[in-house]
């Protein structure tokens, strides 16, 4: 998490997740030694639930870090490409809302967490 003071917005966090390595490596062993020792059984996925859409100007709820609890907010922008704005990168799928928390940029990884409505 990085927060960065912007004269007349307030607070801005921004949010990652990042994941390394490869999902079926143990560690210490290469991903075909750990895949020999049992034999392959099929995971049953959960279904998939309807994601919501957002769109500009929407009320929603969105977690607040500093305060540790939803909050009322509004959907500021919706960025479906990467470019730059507001000085920022940023990154396909990012969406900007804004609280009584402050504003927060919400990266891809983390809207199905940190967004409702």
């Amino acid at each position: 998490i990085m927060t960065c003071d912007v004269a007349g917005v307030g607070d801005i966090d921004m949010l990652s997740e990042w994941s390394f390595g490869k999902g079926n490596e143990v560690a210490g062993m290469p991903a075909h030694s750990a895949a020999a020792s049992s034999p392959a059984v099929p995971v049953k996925q959960p279904p998939e639930e309807d994601d919501p859409t957002y769109a500009t100007g929407d009320q929603i709820q969105v977690w607040s870090n500093s305060k540790k609890a939803w909050v009322e907010g509004v959907v500021l922008a919706i960025y479906t490409r990467n470019q730059v704005a507001d000085g920022y990168s940023v990154v396909a799928g990012t969406i900007k809302v804004t609280s009584g928390a402050g504003v927060k940029w919400l990266l891809p990884d983390l809207v199905k967490t940190q967004l409702r409505k």
